[in-house]
């Protein structure tokens, strides 16, 4: 802080400290995200089996959504957490691509034509990626099937 014409100025600096910290809480988010929608998905799947096998008894189904969210708290959180991890690497992938091609806009001028066939490369691998990471979700979300119908 300095003080000038009796008013406080704060300065802010930016180091590597709070640029290694923005790409932890990103990713941070990404796993977040991506372990709220396993978890959604698994408590879905869950109450769904529970009433289809339960539905012939004489007392009806009795709270299947709560048993489901209690399940998945209690035995399934760590392959939640696992496949949710493995999301959000890919998104994070992502996040890079985008940006590294965002830095290549800012500094395209001089090397117009260099910076173009960057930006194709990291837009293929971007696609590339968005695949990976849709087939990675079809197959999350399926063995999020069998881990609840295994247990």
């Amino acid at each position: 802080m300095q003080c000038q014409n009796g008013k406080l100025i704060v300065l802010i600096s930016r180091n590597d400290y709070i640029r290694y910290a923005f790409w932890f809480h990103l990713f941070a988010m990404f796993w977040i995200t991506a372990w709220i929608e396993a978890y959604n998905i698994f408590v879905l799947v869950s109450s769904a089996c529970i009433w289809y096998f339960e539905v012939s008894s004489a007392d009806g189904v009795r709270r299947p959504i709560n048993r489901s969210f209690f399940r998945g708290l209690r035995f399934h959180i760590g392959s939640l957490a696992f496949g949710s991890f493995i999301v959000a690497l890919i998104r994070m992938a992502i996040a890079m691509c985008e940006y590294v091609k965002f830095q290549l806009e800012q500094t395209a001028g001089a090397a117009a034509a260099t910076s173009e066939v960057y930006k194709c490369l990291i837009t293929c691998c971007e696609c590339c990626l968005v695949a990976y990471l849709k087939c990675v979700e079809f197959i999350n979300k399926h063995a999020y099937i069998q881990v609840r119908i295994n247990s």
